[in-house]
């Protein structure tokens, strides 16, 4: 698997670091666990510390990734927590909306 960066900016708001990535080269798509482990090896970074995205056209054998390299683990779990969240009305609202 080959992951070719394209992209790197920081964010000192959020206290991030905000990469677009190419991934290519794979037999089968790669999970996201070894995505993750790949790409702390290769920005040496703590994988606890990361957030991945992965977007992958249909048929192609070829992805991209948006990640997030948060300072700390603390960082990224209050990002995360807002997102679930946030995920989990929206949820409730459609529970609603279909039932009633």
């Amino acid at each position: 698997m080959e992951i070719k960066i394209i992209n790197k900016k920081d964010n000192p708001l959020l206290e991030r670091e905000e990469i677009e990535a190419i991934i290519k080269e794979y037999d089968a798509t790669p999970s996201k666990e070894s995505l993750l482990n790949e790409l702390s090896n290769k920005l040496n970074v703590d994988k606890n510390n990361v957030l991945l995205f992965v977007f992958q056209e249909y048929g192609k054998r070829e992805a991209k990734g948006i990640i997030y390299v948060y300072k700390n683990k603390d960082l990224k779990e209050r990002f995360n927590k807002r997102k679930a969240k946030k995920k989990e009305e929206n949820k409730a609202q459609n529970e609603v909306k279909n039932n009633g």
